[in-house]
């Protein structure tokens, strides 16, 4: 597998004072902090209310319907609806 390596152009040097551990150190790294984001969303999301979190759910589900129910309006009238609603 050496032989076949060395055909490359670009090589790395593993036998250095870091060698492998560089990879490691990196690999545990990037685990921490992967780990550490999904503690913190984990947390922020548990310090939400169920009652609050359902709410703003509800009243999105209405805002959604009546834009979906004023684009209907304005491809039905072919017109703009100014902000009193008329079209």
């Amino acid at each position: 597998m050496r032989a076949w390596l060395q055909g490359y152009a670009y090589r790395i040097d593993l036998e250095g004072p870091l060698g492998g551990w560089l990879f490691v150190g990196v690999s545990l790294s990037m685990l921490l902090l992967s780990l550490a984001a999904v503690a913190w969303q984990a947390l922020r999301a548990g310090a939400v209310s169920a009652v609050e979190a359902l709410r703003l759910l509800t009243e999105t589900q209405e805002i959604m319907q009546a834009l979906i129910a004023l684009e209907e309006t304005t491809e039905i009238t072919g017109g703009d609806i100014d902000a009193t609603g008329a079209a």
